[in-house]
Protein backbone atom coordinates (compact mmCIF):
# COMPACT_ATOMS: atom_id res chain seq x y z
CA UNK A 1 0.00 0.00 0.00
CA UNK A 2 1.34 3.43 -0.95
CA UNK A 3 2.34 5.79 1.84
CA UNK A 4 -0.41 8.25 2.74
CA UNK A 5 0.30 11.86 3.70
CA UNK A 6 -1.75 14.32 5.72
CA UNK A 7 -1.28 16.94 3.01
CA UNK A 8 -3.27 14.75 0.63
CA UNK A 9 -6.26 14.55 2.96
CA UNK A 10 -9.34 16.84 2.94
CA UNK A 11 -9.04 20.16 4.80
CA UNK A 12 -11.16 18.91 7.70
CA UNK A 13 -8.89 15.89 8.26
CA UNK A 14 -7.47 15.65 11.79
CA UNK A 15 -3.94 14.25 11.89
CA UNK A 16 -4.07 13.46 15.60
CA UNK A 17 -5.98 11.08 17.83
CA UNK A 18 -8.32 13.12 20.01
CA UNK A 19 -10.98 10.87 21.52
CA UNK A 20 -9.70 7.84 23.42
CA UNK A 21 -11.86 5.16 25.05
CA UNK A 22 -10.25 3.06 27.80
CA UNK A 23 -11.43 -0.24 29.26
CA UNK A 24 -10.01 -0.92 32.71
CA UNK A 25 -9.32 2.66 33.81
CA UNK A 26 -8.83 1.71 37.46
CA UNK A 27 -6.64 -1.34 36.79
CA UNK A 28 -2.92 -1.75 37.36
CA UNK A 29 -1.96 -0.70 33.83
CA UNK A 30 -5.08 1.22 32.84
CA UNK A 31 -4.88 3.67 35.73
CA UNK A 32 -1.39 4.75 34.69
CA UNK A 33 -2.40 5.05 31.04
CA UNK A 34 -5.29 7.33 31.98
CA UNK A 35 -3.07 9.35 34.31
CA UNK A 36 -0.61 10.13 31.52
CA UNK A 37 -3.28 10.69 28.88
CA UNK A 38 -4.79 13.35 31.15
CA UNK A 39 -1.37 14.75 32.00
CA UNK A 40 -0.54 15.18 28.30
CA UNK A 41 -3.75 17.16 27.92
CA UNK A 42 -4.16 16.21 24.26
CA UNK A 43 -7.02 13.75 24.50
CA UNK A 44 -10.65 13.47 25.51
CA UNK A 45 -10.74 10.28 27.60
CA UNK A 46 -13.83 8.10 28.05
CA UNK A 47 -14.02 5.21 30.50
CA UNK A 48 -15.94 2.18 29.26
CA UNK A 49 -17.43 0.55 32.36
CA UNK A 50 -20.02 -2.10 33.13
CA UNK A 51 -23.50 -0.77 33.79
CA UNK A 52 -23.33 -2.07 37.36
CA UNK A 53 -19.78 -0.82 37.95
CA UNK A 54 -19.14 1.19 41.12
CA UNK A 55 -15.45 2.05 40.83
CA UNK A 56 -14.41 5.61 41.67
CA UNK A 57 -13.05 7.12 38.46
CA UNK A 58 -10.50 9.93 38.13
CA UNK A 59 -11.64 13.48 37.46
CA UNK A 60 -11.48 14.74 33.90
CA UNK A 61 -12.83 11.71 32.07
CA UNK A 62 -16.20 10.87 30.59
CA UNK A 63 -18.02 7.65 31.41
CA UNK A 64 -19.96 5.30 29.14
CA UNK A 65 -21.70 2.38 30.85
CA UNK A 66 -22.20 -0.77 28.81
CA UNK A 67 -23.80 -4.19 29.00
CA UNK A 68 -21.43 -6.82 27.59
CA UNK A 69 -24.39 -9.08 26.85
CA UNK A 70 -25.80 -6.41 24.50
CA UNK A 71 -23.37 -5.65 21.68
CA UNK A 72 -25.35 -2.58 20.66
CA UNK A 73 -24.44 -0.84 23.94
CA UNK A 74 -20.75 -1.41 23.20
CA UNK A 75 -21.06 -0.07 19.67
CA UNK A 76 -22.97 3.00 20.86
CA UNK A 77 -20.39 3.69 23.58
CA UNK A 78 -17.49 3.43 21.13
CA UNK A 79 -18.98 5.32 18.22
CA UNK A 80 -17.07 8.51 17.45
CA UNK A 81 -13.92 7.44 19.31
CA UNK A 82 -10.54 7.65 17.58
CA UNK A 83 -8.86 4.93 19.63
CA UNK A 84 -9.73 2.11 22.03
CA UNK A 85 -7.32 0.92 24.72
CA UNK A 86 -8.16 -2.44 26.31
CA UNK A 87 -6.71 -3.39 29.70
CA UNK A 88 -8.36 -6.38 31.36
CA UNK A 89 -7.96 -8.39 34.53
CA UNK A 90 -6.90 -12.02 34.10
CA UNK A 91 -10.24 -12.82 35.74
CA UNK A 92 -12.26 -11.11 33.00
CA UNK A 93 -14.47 -13.43 30.90
CA UNK A 94 -12.45 -14.83 27.99
CA UNK A 95 -14.72 -13.34 25.34
CA UNK A 96 -14.53 -9.79 26.71
CA UNK A 97 -11.78 -8.61 24.37
CA UNK A 98 -13.32 -10.19 21.28
CA UNK A 99 -16.63 -8.47 22.05
CA UNK A 100 -14.85 -5.14 22.41
CA UNK A 101 -12.88 -5.53 19.18
CA UNK A 102 -15.97 -6.56 17.22
CA UNK A 103 -17.85 -3.56 18.61
CA UNK A 104 -14.93 -1.25 17.80
CA UNK A 105 -14.93 -2.51 14.22
CA UNK A 106 -18.67 -1.89 13.96
CA UNK A 107 -18.16 1.60 15.40
CA UNK A 108 -15.36 2.18 12.85
CA UNK A 109 -12.66 2.99 15.40
CA UNK A 110 -9.40 3.27 13.44
CA UNK A 111 -6.99 2.42 16.29
CA UNK A 112 -7.17 -0.38 18.86
CA UNK A 113 -4.53 -1.17 21.47
CA UNK A 114 -5.46 -4.70 22.61
CA UNK A 115 -5.02 -6.37 25.98
CA UNK A 116 -1.53 -7.65 25.25
CA UNK A 117 0.76 -6.33 27.94
CA UNK A 118 3.96 -7.80 29.36
CA UNK A 119 3.71 -9.42 32.78
CA UNK A 120 5.49 -8.29 35.92
CA UNK A 121 3.87 -10.01 38.94
CA UNK A 122 5.29 -9.30 42.38
CA UNK A 123 6.37 -12.13 44.64
CA UNK A 124 4.60 -12.20 48.01
CA UNK A 125 7.71 -13.86 49.43
CA UNK A 126 9.46 -10.48 49.36
CA UNK A 127 7.76 -9.63 52.65
CA UNK A 128 8.80 -12.99 54.12
CA UNK A 129 12.55 -12.77 53.41
CA UNK A 130 12.39 -15.69 51.01
CA UNK A 131 13.46 -15.84 47.39
CA UNK A 132 13.47 -18.56 44.75
CA UNK A 133 15.93 -18.07 41.91
CA UNK A 134 15.08 -19.76 38.64
CA UNK A 135 18.01 -21.75 37.26
CA UNK A 136 21.03 -19.70 38.41
CA UNK A 137 19.12 -16.43 38.85
CA UNK A 138 21.30 -14.72 36.24
CA UNK A 139 18.93 -14.73 33.23
CA UNK A 140 18.15 -11.15 32.24
CA UNK A 141 14.73 -9.98 31.12
CA UNK A 142 13.22 -6.70 29.99
CA UNK A 143 10.68 -5.37 32.44
CA UNK A 144 8.65 -2.16 32.47
CA UNK A 145 7.03 -0.22 35.29
CA UNK A 146 3.34 0.62 35.21
CA UNK A 147 4.01 4.39 35.02
CA UNK A 148 6.31 3.84 32.03
CA UNK A 149 3.56 1.84 30.30
CA UNK A 150 1.17 4.72 30.87
CA UNK A 151 3.65 7.24 29.54
CA UNK A 152 4.35 5.13 26.45
CA UNK A 153 0.70 4.78 25.45
CA UNK A 154 -0.06 8.46 26.09
CA UNK A 155 2.96 9.55 24.04
CA UNK A 156 2.18 7.05 21.29
CA UNK A 157 -1.34 8.41 20.87
CA UNK A 158 0.01 11.96 20.89
CA UNK A 159 1.95 11.29 17.67
CA UNK A 160 0.68 12.50 14.33
CA UNK A 161 -1.31 9.84 12.54
CA UNK A 162 0.41 10.41 9.16
CA UNK A 163 3.53 12.23 7.98
CA UNK A 164 2.66 15.64 6.56
CA UNK A 165 4.38 14.92 3.24
CA UNK A 166 7.21 12.88 1.71
CA UNK A 167 9.83 15.07 3.44
CA UNK A 168 8.39 14.54 6.93
CA UNK A 169 10.52 11.95 8.76
CA UNK A 170 9.10 12.54 12.25
CA UNK A 171 7.53 9.52 14.00
CA UNK A 172 3.85 8.84 13.34
CA UNK A 173 1.17 6.56 14.71
CA UNK A 174 0.81 4.93 11.29
CA UNK A 175 4.33 3.48 11.65
CA UNK A 176 2.98 1.19 14.35
CA UNK A 177 -0.16 -0.03 12.61
CA UNK A 178 -0.49 -3.78 13.33
CA UNK A 179 2.93 -3.70 15.00
CA UNK A 180 4.22 -4.33 18.52
CA UNK A 181 5.59 -1.53 20.69
CA UNK A 182 8.79 -2.50 22.51
CA UNK A 183 9.59 -0.50 25.64
CA UNK A 184 11.62 -1.33 28.72
CA UNK A 185 12.44 0.24 32.05
CA UNK A 186 15.17 -2.22 32.98
CA UNK A 187 17.12 -5.19 31.61
CA UNK A 188 17.74 -7.17 34.79
CA UNK A 189 18.07 -10.62 36.31
CA UNK A 190 16.50 -11.96 39.49
CA UNK A 191 19.82 -11.48 41.24
CA UNK A 192 19.91 -7.84 40.07
CA UNK A 193 16.45 -7.43 41.61
CA UNK A 194 17.56 -9.12 44.82
CA UNK A 195 20.59 -6.87 45.16
CA UNK A 196 18.32 -3.87 44.68
CA UNK A 197 16.04 -5.14 47.47
CA UNK A 198 19.06 -5.44 49.76
CA UNK A 199 20.14 -1.87 48.95
CA UNK A 200 16.65 -0.48 49.53
CA UNK A 201 15.96 -2.36 52.76
CA UNK A 202 19.49 -2.27 54.14
CA UNK A 203 19.26 -6.03 54.60
CA UNK A 204 21.86 -8.74 54.20
CA UNK A 205 21.69 -11.76 51.93
CA UNK A 206 22.45 -14.16 54.79
CA UNK A 207 19.19 -13.12 56.47
CA UNK A 208 17.21 -14.52 53.55
CA UNK A 209 16.14 -18.07 52.78
CA UNK A 210 17.42 -18.61 49.24
CA UNK A 211 16.45 -21.54 47.05
CA UNK A 212 16.93 -22.47 43.41
CA UNK A 213 14.55 -24.19 41.00
CA UNK A 214 14.71 -24.87 37.25
CA UNK A 215 12.51 -22.39 35.40
CA UNK A 216 11.00 -25.22 33.33
CA UNK A 217 9.94 -27.05 36.50
CA UNK A 218 8.58 -23.87 38.07
CA UNK A 219 6.56 -23.19 34.93
CA UNK A 220 5.13 -26.71 34.87
CA UNK A 221 4.06 -26.46 38.52
CA UNK A 222 2.34 -23.16 37.80
CA UNK A 223 0.42 -24.57 34.85
CA UNK A 224 -0.69 -27.58 36.90
CA UNK A 225 -1.94 -25.35 39.72
CA UNK A 226 -3.73 -23.10 37.24
CA UNK A 227 -5.44 -26.06 35.61
CA UNK A 228 -6.74 -27.04 39.05
CA UNK A 229 -8.32 -23.61 39.46
CA UNK A 230 -5.60 -21.87 41.48
CA UNK A 231 -5.09 -18.53 39.71
CA UNK A 232 -1.78 -18.03 41.52
CA UNK A 233 -0.49 -20.75 39.23
CA UNK A 234 -1.20 -18.52 36.23
CA UNK A 235 1.07 -15.78 37.62
CA UNK A 236 3.74 -18.31 38.56
CA UNK A 237 3.70 -19.85 35.09
CA UNK A 238 3.94 -16.47 33.33
CA UNK A 239 6.76 -15.28 35.56
CA UNK A 240 8.75 -18.52 35.24
CA UNK A 241 8.31 -18.72 31.46
CA UNK A 242 9.82 -15.30 30.88
CA UNK A 243 12.99 -16.47 32.66
CA UNK A 244 13.61 -19.46 30.40
CA UNK A 245 17.26 -19.58 29.42
CA UNK A 246 16.39 -19.35 25.72
CA UNK A 247 16.51 -15.55 25.98
CA UNK A 248 12.80 -15.05 25.30
CA UNK A 249 12.56 -12.41 28.04
CA UNK A 250 15.42 -10.30 26.68
CA UNK A 251 13.59 -8.82 23.72
CA UNK A 252 15.90 -5.85 23.30
CA UNK A 253 18.55 -8.33 22.11
CA UNK A 254 16.35 -9.00 19.08
CA UNK A 255 14.17 -5.91 18.70
CA UNK A 256 14.93 -2.20 18.83
CA UNK A 257 13.32 -0.48 21.80
CA UNK A 258 10.96 2.44 21.17
CA UNK A 259 11.83 4.26 24.41
CA UNK A 260 13.69 7.10 22.71
CA UNK A 261 11.15 7.52 19.91
CA UNK A 262 8.37 7.84 22.50
CA UNK A 263 10.35 10.23 24.67
CA UNK A 264 10.44 7.92 27.69
CA UNK A 265 12.70 8.86 30.61
CA UNK A 266 15.28 6.60 32.21
CA UNK A 267 14.08 5.18 35.50
CA UNK A 268 15.85 4.26 38.72
CA UNK A 269 15.66 0.58 39.71
CA UNK A 270 15.99 1.16 43.44
CA UNK A 271 13.21 3.76 43.39
CA UNK A 272 10.75 1.25 41.99
CA UNK A 273 12.08 -1.57 44.14
CA UNK A 274 11.21 0.60 47.14
CA UNK A 275 7.66 0.91 45.79
CA UNK A 276 7.44 -2.89 45.35
CA UNK A 277 8.74 -3.49 48.88
CA UNK A 278 6.04 -1.24 50.33
CA UNK A 279 3.40 -2.95 48.19
CA UNK A 280 4.54 -6.34 49.50
CA UNK A 281 4.40 -5.11 53.10
CA UNK A 282 0.86 -3.86 52.49
CA UNK A 283 -0.14 -7.23 50.95
CA UNK A 284 -1.11 -5.34 47.78
CA UNK A 285 -1.82 -8.38 45.63
CA UNK A 286 -4.35 -9.85 48.02
CA UNK A 287 -6.01 -6.51 48.70
CA UNK A 288 -6.03 -5.44 45.04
Amino acid sequence: MAQEYASQKPKDYSNHVKKVAVVGVTGQVGSHIVEHLLKNGKHEVTAITRKDGSAILPDGIKVSKVDYSESSTLVDALRGQDALIITLSVLAPQDTQSKLIEAAAAAEIPWIIPNQWGSNPDEKEMSQDKVTFYDDGQTKINTTTWPQCGRAIANLLALKVLPEDEKDESPTLSQFKNETIYISSFLISQKDMFESVLRVTGGAADHWTISYQPSVERYREGVEAWQKGDMRGFAQAMYARIFYQDGCGNYEAKKALHNKLLGLPKEDLDEFTAVAVEMAKADFLNKG
